[in-house]
């Protein structure tokens, strides 16, 4: 083998080992971007999720409060226990609008910007 075959060997071998260095570096850029698209989907799960709960919870306090005034009603709609409704009605609205707010600063908090 002639020196100029083994420098152009040479000088290929450090080009091919140039361009694994830069293949590690991006491939190590790539798993971290992964990686922070993996927590931001987590952290959407779980907002999703949490609205999923706070709307069947919604639904469910709302048909007990039909059903709690439907048997008043049937039970002669005594004003004192009429008044119970209305006094639970009034403490789901207000956990309800607090919920409400948690819920949209959670979805403007998660949501990213272009």
């Amino acid at each position: 083998m002639r020196l100029s075959d083994a420098a152009f060997l040479i000088t290929k071998l450090d080009t091919i080992l140039s361009q694994q260095g830069d293949l590690m570096a991006t491939l190590a850029q790539v798993q971290a971007e992964i990686g922070e698209l993996q927590a931001s989907v987590t952290r959407n799960t779980d907002a999703v999720q949490s609205a999923i709960v706070f709307i069947q919870g919604t639904a469910a306090m709302i048909a007990s409060l039909k059903q709690q005034l439907a048997d008043a009603i049937a039970a002669g709609a005594d004003p004192a226990a009429l008044q119970a409704i209305v006094d639970s009605m009034n403490s789901y609205e207000t956990t309800l609008d607090t919920k409400a707010s948690e819920l949209g600063a959670a979805i403007i908090a998660n949501t990213p910007t272009p």
